[in-house]
């Protein structure tokens, strides 16, 4: 499974009612959120642009491929003014490598995980156990100098609890997910000190601690 998703979240800042995304695929708009509270958000109405999470999210095609993409508000808003900022999506990004292979993951082992590409990478695993009320997650970071593979430590992977059977949907409640993304890209706008633009890519699977 794979999720894209573009979100710009700005404190107490009103960039405008919509951001339009263009990218190789196509142009998208995301609107304001109406229901922010106090932080301006954006999103499609789905939350994702491309790809899904089944059964929360049904799959749709990927949208972030490598290419050139473009960020704009318009003619921005009442704090915000107009802006405008690109950034390249690389050829050959991160791409989870043996995914299908994980299943059941033993807690009392490392948890090596393998990708072809570059840049940075992150691995998330969570899991829970709702009959008790327990917990724990971690996160890892690690970029090209890995070679395409990185193992979570024992000790690590000890900390998190068996994963129990979820209330909602009888799978287990536990996650592994491996995150690429790019530094992001700079850019000046009347109304703010600075802004960034930055992209990322999440492939996530239902596993099972034990």
């Amino acid at each position: 499974m794979y999720r894209d998703e573009f979100a710009l979240a700005l404190v107490d800042l009103h960039p405008g009612p919509a951001l339009n995304i263009a990218g190789p695929a196509d142009a998208r708009q995301l609107p304001r959120n109406p229901m922010e509270g106090a932080r301006t958000e954006y999103k499609v109405p789905d939350s994702a642009v491309g790809g899904g999470l089944p059964p929360i999210l049904p799959l749709t095609p990927e949208y972030l491929a490598p290419g050139r993409y473009t960020v704009d508000n318009g003619s921005g808003g009442a704090v915000v003014k107009g802006f405008s900022s690109t950034l390249t999506i690389p050829s050959n990004p991160a791409s989870w490598a043996g995914q299908d292979a994980i299943g059941t993951i033993d807690r009392s082992q490392g948890l090596t995980i393998t990708w072809s590409g570059s840049g940075l990478v992150g691995i998330l695993g969570n899991s829970a156990n709702p009959a008790v009320g327990v917990g724990a997650q971690f996160v890892c970071v690690a970029g090209d100098a890995d070679n395409g593979s990185f193992t979570v430590p024992a000790w690590v992977m000890s900390t998190l609890p068996a994963s129990g059977l979820g209330t909602d949907i009888p799978a287990p409640v536990g996650f592994l997910a491996l995150a690429t993304g790019n530094t992001p890209v700079r850019f000046q706008a009347p109304g703010i000190d600075i802004g960034y633009f930055s992209w990322a890519a999440v492939q996530v699977k239902n596993v099972n601690y034990q």
